[in-house]
């Protein structure tokens, strides 16, 4: 069933799980069980043609689910299609204006936040630079980190309901996921505001590395690459295997498995799978 995105969370940390196609969904949707996930929408995809009917598709999908779902437009960097996600329907959007200087930053995303208002939905602003993925060329190191002072006046300034920060966290797999966050740093932002905080850039970290996140105040994390990874080893085996002329329906099925199989591990290995024990305690 759909959820608010505040509520959702609200009820502990949860998986984010970027979906490009109702396989996806599914599988993902499977994977979490009786359980609770946000359906991360690209902002790539937003602005592709046919956004309407994919949203349309997962929000009827998220509806039939067993689970308590969230749909989240993921990295959006204009305030046009943050409207246009909420117009069809998404429960939050993640107003990416990060690449901008700070001013701008704030400035941009308090609108998006003004937006999302009218609709009754939320907004994740992030502040810092992941490097990786499409922002390949970000700085590195401390001082593209998020900073816990301007976080801090960042919420404030905003009003945002979530905020994805820089720990040491990269995008993508084009580089190298790291063995460790910056703990203290995070600690420090944890205790500088006060909506719930997401890490982006799942994929490749450490099972340990994420639930510490967790326990110190992370309470989305965001996997993308490892759903691709296998949603395109599928394809490309099915397609092998089938061939030209071969059943797309059971095509789709391996899709939804193998998206499925990676997204229930990945539930599992950092204790946010359907009645797990770190849920419970946290």
């Amino acid at each position: 069933m759909l959820e608010r995105f505040g509520p959702l969370l609200a009820r502990g940390p949860v998986g984010a799980f970027a979906c490009y196609d109702l396989a996806m969904a599914e599988g993902v949707l499977r994977a979490a069980g009786r359980g609770r996930v946000v359906v991360l929408v690209a902002g790539t995809a937003l602005r592709a043609p046919g956004a309407e009917g994919l949203v349309a598709a997962l929000r009827g999908v998220a509806q039939v689910a067993r689970a308590r779902v969230s749909l989240q437009a993921d990295h959006v960097h204009d305030l046009e299609t943050v409207e246009l996600a909420l117009e069809l329907g998404v429960q939050a959007v993640m107003a990416d204006f990060s690449r901008l200087p700070l001013e701008g930053n704030v400035a941009f995303t308090r609108e998006a936040v003004a937006l999302a208002r009218e609709f009754g939905a939320a907004v994740e602003g992030e502040l810092g630079r992941l490097a990786g993925g499409v922002d390949a060329d970000a700085p590195q190191g401390a001082e593209a980190r998020t900073d816990p002072g301007e976080a801090a006046a960042f919420v404030a300034a905003t009003g945002v309901d979530c905020l994805a920060v820089a720990v040491g966290n990269v995008h993508g797999a084009l580089l190298p996921a790291p063995r460790a966050l910056d703990w203290p740093r995070l600690a420090e932002i944890r205790r500088a505001v006060d909506v719930p905080l997401a890490l982006h850039g799942g994929t490749g970290l450490d099972g340990a590395v994420v639930r510490r996140a967790l326990r110190e105040g992370i309470a989305k994390v965001n996997v993308n690459t490892a759903l691709r990874g296998a949603y395109l080893a599928a394809t490309a085996a099915g397609v092998a295997e089938l061939g030209a002329a071969g059943d797309l329906v059971a095509l789709h099925a391996r899709q939804v498995r193998a998206v499925e199989v990676v997204a229930r591990s990945t539930l599992e290995e950092v204790g946010l799978a359907e009645n797990s024990d770190l849920v419970g305690r946290l």
